[in-house]
């Protein structure tokens, strides 16, 4: 069964949907660029991320607890 409607509904419809898309857009707009970020920071991420410094670490005071692990013959 059809069920009239005053016009003034459909453009109020029109107006929501041409609203909707606009936000659809910039949301997929927005999403495409931080993949894009996303991508290029990885590329840019170093291989090796504990590289040495040049530096000399002092040596440990702490003792380490001996193991309780049988060793090979």
């Amino acid at each position: 069964m059809l069920v009239f409607k005053h016009p003034k509904y459909y453009q109020e419809m029109r107006k929501r949907a041409k609203e909707f898309q606009k936000q659809q857009a910039a949301s997929d707009k927005q999403q495409a660029t931080r993949t894009q970020l996303e991508t290029n920071c990885s590329s840019d991420k170093n291989p090796n991320p504990q590289a040495s410094s040049g530096k000399l670490q002092a040596p440990s005071r702490k003792h380490q607890a001996p193991s309780r692990k049988r060793q090979a013959p």
